[in-house]
């Protein structure tokens, strides 16, 4: 491994200057951890300023106006999303927390070695600066030494020479210093040995820095050794050479102390020979050039350790810097990925949330929980008074009056456009238009087009030939807006509460069952609109049998085009969320044959082993969250949830039943008040006589529309003294518009007691008379044919289906074909009777 101590070291000029490359590229460090410590700080007032921001959100309520009123899955949605910033808020949060940490060993660190490093700094510089003025000082005193001892050389030479040419006497003149005697060159040897032996220094005081000092203690016990002096002589000694100024005290004062500093003033006696004078100077230049040679040495030893000391110790700093920089962008690291994570888990669970929201579901959802209504401003028609108009219109007028006035049962504008589909089909594929089931799928987008072809449709300009040239999408249009704005829909609108009831049940182990049925009930539609739904029918069926029978977009055809075949008379929040429209509509795509062809016999399911009717068991049981919302006193009643399923129960009186409706059918018969006990003792009841299964009053348009009441069987047969009479759902029309059936003129003032009433729904349960004399005999056979007859030559037959009657001499049937077979029940008991709920399949004695 690389150590700075063997790299960076200086020059012989320089020794420091590897020492200043370290220096400052710890500095730098020093600035970038100051950096990072000011990044990491502002980084964690980010992120606490965000998990702020990101709480607040969180906590934000959500206006009136908007969110604070939806309940739809998108509000939900939103609302999730707002709580999940609470979660990203304390991931946030808790990345400030770990970014705070990093903080304080970071902080730490620039306290412990920013400024040792400067100190130690500080010391080499000064340290090779007393070494270079040592080493300057060092150059001088060579040069002094090496002149002196030249200098001595020389006198001495001289001095030799002399003495042996003139052979002269050596002249020693004694000096008393203290209480010794010395020669001069004696003392002068002792003062070389003191310059030389006691140990001097460098003392600071007020007046400056003074070099080369010696203590008054140090020189006392010098003397008291060398000399073997005792302290007072030594003192006395000293104290000479103090007055003699051979020393000087570096403070103030003349007489010797002990504790005071003293520097060299006199090295020696001037009066000695010279010879003596120049070795003596010549050996205090070698003193003085050795100790200088010493000091100089002992800075450059202490400069190098100090140098190696700061690149050591500069190595262990700089390798802790990189570690923690390193620590401290892991932690930020670590503490992003904590933020990454929680980001992630928020949006690993938005995503959830989102892939439950489908905007084609949401608006799907929208439509069924807000929407007001399928109706539209219903066109301005010009009618003729005279009845001559040469230009007839076309759109908004009924399918009757378009026959009356024209002699077609099928409008010839939907003959052509039909026909003109038919035509453009390959036409349709080739333009890009797409299949012709996505196209009746599509919405009209050329309004302004479309509302152009309806001008040239009703003012008779649009011929064939004309139609064939246009946009498929666009002929669609036409015909859909003018089914919209037909008054009354494709499917009469009189069949709408029995068709709601025949599609009661979603269960489909009875679909032959309501083939029949729906047969039967669109078989009492007028022509026009027999026809004119048979030919739609007809186009519809071969376009669906394209496609498998399990393909969605057969769903999504009924879907969309149910409302324009099947619309109820009166529009209400009830009908809104009616789905048989649909399912007819669907019966209609995928059973089209057997629904119009009268040749094609329908199979009809076995009776079930348990007993119950068929209606029993097509409608499932109540549950018992739904049986405990059931008023228990309230009378026969039918209750719709969202779902379209029937549930009520059976109670309450007959005349209780009666009274809420106000109108009757009243059956006239002989001694019909016998009757009752006869059926009653053979244990006799009708059950499951339901509205939109029966009939009654005219609700079948005959050629001679003799009965048009649209009044249905909505409540309970009761027994009013000779008169059974069968309670009526009467619609919202004039009284005026309902004509009781011969059977019931007897009692034909009840009709406009009420006119105001709310038709009925509910069970029709009649129950048998008290005669033995004769028998009012309700019959079913096995292929769903219902017989009503008389046993009375006398008597009167009632049709319970269409509301007509019959009167013979003998046994008189009627037979009718608009019952489906689960209708009715005869429930045989011996002598008990029993009345069937046939909503929830229970028996409860009468």
């Amino acid at each position: 491994m690389l150590r700075f101590e063997d790299w960076f070291w200086g020059t012989p000029a320089d020794p420091t200057a590897g020492v200043h490359v370290l220096h400052e590229h710890y500095q730098m460090g020093v600035t970038e951890i100051e950096e990072l410590l000011a990044f990491l700080t502002q980084r964690k007032t980010a992120e606490e300023q965000y998990a702020s921001k990101l709480t607040e959100l969180s906590q934000l309520k959500p206006r009136a106006d908007g969110f604070g009123k939806d309940e739809s899955l998108l509000a939900q949605i939103f609302g999730n999303a707002k709580q999940e910033m609470a979660n990203l808020g304390t991931c946030h949060k808790q990345a400030a927390d770990q970014i705070s940490q990093l903080i304080h060993p970071l902080q730490r660190f620039l306290d412990d070695n920013r400024k040792l490093s400067i100190v130690r700094k500080d010391k080499i510089d000064s340290t090779w600066k007393s070494l270079s003025g040592q080493r300057s000082e060092l150059e001088g005193l060579v040069q002094d030494y090496k002149t002196k001892c030249s200098a001595a050389d020389v006198e001495q030479r001289k001095f030799e020479q002399s003495r042996s040419e003139h052979d002269l006497p050596s002249m020693d003149v004694m000096i008393s210093m203290g209480p010794r005697s010395f020669t001069v060159e004696d003392f002068n040897t002792l003062l070389l040995k003191m310059q030389r032996e006691i140990r001097t220094q460098d003392v600071k005081s007020l007046w400056g820095s003074s070099k080369n000092c010696f203590s008054g203690d140090d020189a006392l016990q010098y003397l008291r050794v060398k000399l073997h002096l005792d302290e007072e002589g030594a003192i006395s000694m000293l104290s000479q050479m103090i007055n003699e100024g051979f020393i000087r005290n570096i403070g103030r004062g003349h007489r010797f102390s002990t504790s005071s500093h003293y520097q060299w003033k006199r090295l020696s006696i001037e009066n000695e020979p010279l010879h003596r004078k120049t070795r003596r100077e010549a050996e205090r230049a070698d003193f003085e050039y050795r100790k200088a040679v010493e000091a100089t040495e002992e800075t450059r030893l202490f400069l190098e350790s100090a140098c190696w000391e700061y690149m050591n110790s500069l190595q262990h700093v700089e390798t802790r810097r990189m570690e923690i920089f390193k620590e401290s962008l892991l932690g930020l690291n670590n503490a992003e990925k904590s933020i990454i994570a929680g980001t992630r888990n928020v949006c690993e669970r938005n995503q959830v949330y989102l892939e439950t929201l489908s905007p084609a579901k949401e608006i799907e959802i929208m439509i069924e929980s807000q929407r007001t209504g399928n109706v539209r401003l219903p066109p301005a028609v010009y009618h003729n008074y005279y009845g001559n108009s040469y230009r007839d219109p076309v759109f908004g007028v009924s399918l009757e009056d378009y026959a009356a006035s024209r002699g077609r049962k099928v409008p010839l504008l939907v003959k052509k456009c039909l026909r003109a589909i038919e035509d453009t089909r390959q036409g349709a594929t080739e333009r890009g238009e797409g299949p012709e089931v996505d196209l009746w799928l599509e919405p009209n987008s050329n309004i302004p087009a479309l509302h152009a072809l309806r001008t040239d449709l009703n003012n008779s300009k649009a011929s064939l030939k004309y139609l064939r040239r246009l946009p498929t999408s666009l002929i669609i249009g036409a015909l859909k807006l003018y089914l919209i704005e037909l008054p009354t829909s494709v499917c009469s609108d009189e069949i709408y509460e029995p068709l709601k009831l025949l599609y009661l049940s979603k269960a489909d182990d009875f679909g032959p069952m309501r083939i029949a049925s729906l047969r039967s009930l669109l078989a009492t539609m007028p022509p026009p609109h027999y026809c004119t739904l048979r030919l739609l029918s007809e186009h519809w069926h071969k376009l669906i049998a394209q496609l498998d029978p399990e393909d969605p977009k057969i769903s999504d055809f009924a879907q969309n085009l149910g409302h324009y075949v099947l619309r109820p008379r009166v529009h209400t929040q009830i009908t809104l969320h009616d789905k048989h429209p649909v399912r007819m509509m669907k019966d209609l795509l995928l059973n089209h044959d057997k629904i119009f062809s009268l040749d094609e016999p329908l199979e009809l399911p076995d009776p079930p082993d348990d007993g119950r009717s068929f209606r029993s068991v097509h409608i499932s049981d109540l549950e018992d969250s739904e049986e405990e919302d059931i008023d228990e006193t309230a009378s026969t009643r039918a209750l719709y949830d969202a779902s379209s399923r029937v549930t009520g129960v059976t109670s309450g009186s007959s005349s209780e039943r009666s009274m809420r409706t106000g109108y009757s059918l009243t059956l006239v018969g002989d001694n019909l008040s016998d009757r009752r006990a006869s059926l009653s003792d053979r244990g006799v009841s009708l059950a499951s006589l339901t509205m939109g299964s029966f009939l009654a009053n005219g609700l079948r348009r005959d050629s001679t529309e003799s009965h048009r009441s649209g009044a249905t069987i909505g409540g309970a047969i009761r027994s009013v003294g000779d008169h059974v009479n069968v309670p009526l759902g009467v619609d919202r029309r004039d009284s005026s518009d309902i004509a009781p059936s011969s059977v019931g003129r007897r009692s034909s003032s009840s009709f406009s007691e009420h006119p105001t009433a709310t038709p009925a729904t509910g069970l029709l349960t009649p129950v048998a008379g008290d005669s033995d004399d004769e028998d009012l005999d309700i019959q079913i056979s096995a292929d769903g044919i219902v017989t009503s007859r008389t046993s009375s030559a006398s008597g009167s037959a009632v049709d319970l289906l269409t509301g007509t009657n019959s009167v013979s001499g003998g046994s008189d049937e009627m037979v009718s074909p608009l019952v489906e077979l689960p209708a009715l029940k005869i429930v045989e008991d011996g002598n008990e009777s029993e009345d069937i709920d046939v909503f929830s399949g229970r028996v409860e004695l009468a």
